[in-house]
C-alpha cells in the first residue's frame, strides 16, 4: 500500500505489479497469502485512489526450471478458484540474475503459461549478454 499511495501522489493511474513469489513462498508462506496480501493492497488503492492494476509473477532465474514450473503450477491453481478480478494476474515474468540463467531455460515454463492463456514478460540483457534479448 506504501508504493501505491507514493504512486497516487505522482498521479499514476495504473500500475502493472510485478512480483517474486517464489522469495516468500521459499521462506514458508503459500502463494495465496501473497496474492491475497497484495490484491487487497489492490483493490484498497482502487476504491480509494482510483488507480487499476494488473498482477504478473515473475520467476526468480537463478532457481531451476523445475522450481518455476512449481511457480506456475501454483499461479495455475490460483487461478482456477479465484475469480479473475479478484486476483487480476494476466501473466507471468522471468527476473533477477541472469548471469548463466539464460531465458532459454524456461521454455518449457513459458510454453506451459502459454497455453494456459498467460502473458510472458522476460528481462533479458540487464546483466546478461546481448544474446540474452534474442533468446527471450
Amino acid at each position: 500500500m506504501a508504493y501505491l499511495t507514493k504512486a497516487n501522489a505522482d498521479k499514476v493511474l495504473h500500475t502493472d505489479i510485478f512480483f517474486d513469489p517464489q522469495s516468500h513462498t521459499t521462506r514458508g508462506l503459500s502463494f495465496d497469502t501473497v496474492v491475497d496480501a497484495i490484491t487487497q493492497a489492490l483493490a484498497d488503492a482502487g476504491k480509494e485512489f482510483g488507480i487499476s492494476s494488473i498482477l504478473i509473477p515473475n520467476f526468480l532465474r537463478h532457481f531451476d526450471a523445475d522450481s518455476a514450473m512449481n511457480a506456475l503450477d501454483q499461479v495455475i491453481a490460483y487461478m482456477k478458484k479465484v475469480p479473475a478480478e479478484k486476483h487480476q494476474i494476466i501473466g507471468v515474468g522471468l527476473d533477477s540474475s541472469e548471469l548463466g540463467n539464460p531465458p532459454n531455460k524456461f521454455a518449457a515454463v513459458f510454453a506451459r503459461a502459454r497455453e494456459v492463456g498467460l502473458k510472458v514478460c522476460v528481462h533479458a540483457s540487464e546483466e546478461g549478454p546481448p544474446g540474452y534479448i534474442i533468446d527471450a
